[in-house]
């Protein structure tokens, strides 16, 4: 006899102080009727252990008898990563229900609780026609739908918070159109979970759409994938929630367009680099119009950090941008600054640039100059007075989510910049950020904060190191190789500069690998000289300073 496992929707009890425990994945080959239960905890060694209670049996039973209200215990260990394993064969003639299972360790405070909804292969299936022949009649569909529905595993953490008779409509319409298999209930369970969460974002009642982000229904596999590795459980978050509440969405590919919509509008007011927008835009440009064909670093930057009330002004933005070559941000509203973010260990870089006296001399002037003030520009950082040339450049950037903090309040101006601190900013600025590299230098270890940063910049030609197998991690940037970096990610991008004939009285200094990228910044009026002609290649720049050489690269457009 086939038998089904439906459903293993989980109610994690474990207390905030527990160990941490990722709730456990089941999976059921009805025809071998093995069961699979794994999972992770924190701790490797460690004993694991499985009860799973026959139907309406509680917990409290357990203790003292005999082992009549069990149908399944065993223990495990944990591998060296923590993982545990579980493989069950379920008896011929287990009866059918709801089955509460509990996993447990000495490191929990409490067991993990689980529930599995268990029948027959013949009973499952016959269920499922039973309500795939009522979604021809609203009240019969919901009518079976209440009385099955547990049965079949078609519940969920939000099944007693959403409308049950809105909630059974959608489901009515959903499979009035696709259909429900009489074998796959892992495909009518995406089904299900999908229109819960239709109805909690109708409702208002999202909130943890992360744990739903695997199981709903969805085509463009890409959009899930652009919420959880840019948007989920950052500051783009509650932008993408309240993108989706309250919209009414009556079905599945409506929904799909409005996740869309919400993935583009959260990443342009939190990007977390320039080439995250890049990536999302182009995902959707086929629908949307976006004129990504022709953009430029420019003109995702003049829509990053600003709100939108809806993609079509957004993508209007863009497109106004792409056709101006790279001004404007259209009528959204601007991002302030002030949040902690980017790597940790050394801290990501930042700063702003411009037309500044100091020891340091001049290094760069902003090609837009207009001074803002910076509560003008929303600015939370404390200690930018010294510096209101960069207030501007400081301010997308850091709504680009390009550069950050060493606090929420403290920005740190006039710290001098290291070479990993600006490969950090050169690739987020870019978007040459990218999870697959290789690491062949000593002194960048693995793990880092810099690494991928640092490797990326290294795979797209953007710099070298320095020495034999070194990338100089630590070393103060030079001003001649912030220039090389910048040059050469220009390129990297498509882009070109006109050459440009070095004038500086110190033009000798400057090292035969830097003079064609130092000519030709200096040409493009993205960076300038110390004063009394002299550049001192040597030199070295404040994360402000570092940061307008940025903002002017990618308005040079």
């Amino acid at each position: 006899m086939k038998k089904i496992i439906i459903s293993a929707a989980a109610a994690a009890v474990l207390l905030s102080n527990a160990a941490y425990a990722v709730e456990p994945e089941i999976e059921f080959d009805y025809n071998s009727g093995k069961l699979t239960i794994q999972g992770t905890t924190e701790k490797p060694n460690e004993t694991i252990t499985l009860n799973i209670l026959k139907p309406g049996v509680d917990i409290e039973q357990l203790y003292g008898e005999n082992g009549e209200s069990i149908l399944h215990n065993d223990y495990t260990v944990t591998d060296g990563s923590g993982r545990y394993v579980f493989n069950i064969s379920i008896p011929e003639g287990t009866e059918k229900g709801q089955y509460i299972g509990y996993i447990g360790a000495s490191s929990f405070d409490s067991p993990e609780e689980f529930t599995l909804a268990y029948m027959s292969g013949e009973e499952y299936s016959e269920a499922i026609e039973r309500l795939s022949a009522a979604a021809g009649d609203a009240d019969e569909f919901k009518k079976v739908l209440s009385e099955i529905g547990s049965e079949i595993g078609f519940t969920n953490s939000l099944t007693d918070s959403v409308d049950a008779d809105e909630t059974a409509e959608l489901l009515r319409n959903a499979v009035s159109e696709l259909g429900l298999s009489t074998t796959d209930s892992g495909e009518n369970k995406r089904i299900y979970d999908t229109v819960t969460v239709i109805q909690a974002f109708n409702e208002n009642k999202m909130t943890d759409f992360a744990d739903y982000a695997d199981s709903i229904l969805i085509d463009n596999e890409n959009t899930i994938g652009f919420y959880k590795d840019i948007i989920s459980g950052g500051s783009g978050e509650q932008v993408f929630i309240n993108a989706m509440s309250g919209k009414n969405i009556s079905g599945i590919d409506e929904f799909e367009t409005a996740l869309e919509d919400a993935v583009m509008i959260s990443v342009a007011r939190y990007p977390d680099g320039i080439g995250n927008i890049e990536k999302v835009l182009k995902e959707y440009k086929d629908r949307t119009g976006a004129k990504t064909e022709s953009a430029k670093n420019a003109n995702y930057s003049a829509v990053a950090g600003r709100t939108y009330s809806s993609v079509d002004a957004l993508i209007e933005a863009f497109n106004d941008s792409v056709e101006s070559n790279g001004s404007g941000g259209g009528s959204g509203s601007g991002g302030g600054g002030g949040s902690t973010g980017g790597g940790g260990g050394g801290g990501s870089t930042g700063g702003g640039g411009g037309s500044v006296s100091s020891s340091h001399g001049n290094i760069a002037s902003p090609i837009n100059p207009s001074n803002p003030t910076a509560a003008e520009l929303g600015i939370k950082f404390e200690d930018l007075n010294s510096v209101p040339w960069a207030y501007e450049a400081i301010s997308k950037l850091f709504s680009a989510g390009v550069i950050s903090g060493r606090s929420e309040t403290i920005f740190a101006p006039n710290d001098f910049v290291t070479r990993e601190e600006f490969a950090k900013l050169v690739v987020t600025a870019f978007g040459f950020n990218d999870d697959n590299f290789t690491n062949n230098y000593i002194d960048v270890p693995a793990g880092a904060w810099y690494e991928q940063y640092v490797c990326s910049a290294t795979e797209h030609g953007i710099c070298n190191g320095v020495g034999d197998s070194g990338f100089g991690v630590g070393a103060n940037i030079t001003r001649q190789d912030m220039c090389v970096m910048i040059y050469n990610a220009i390129k990297a991008n498509g882009d070109s500069l006109a050459s440009g004939e070095i004038t500086f009285s110190d033009a000798a200094d400057i090292a035969g690998y830097a003079a064609e990228a130092v000519g030709a910044l200096a040409n493009a009026g993205i960076v300038n000289g110390v004063g009394d002609n002299m550049f001192d290649p040597n030199g070295t720049a404040t994360r402000a300073q570092a940061a307008v050489i940025i903002n002017n690269a990618l308005e040079m457009r």
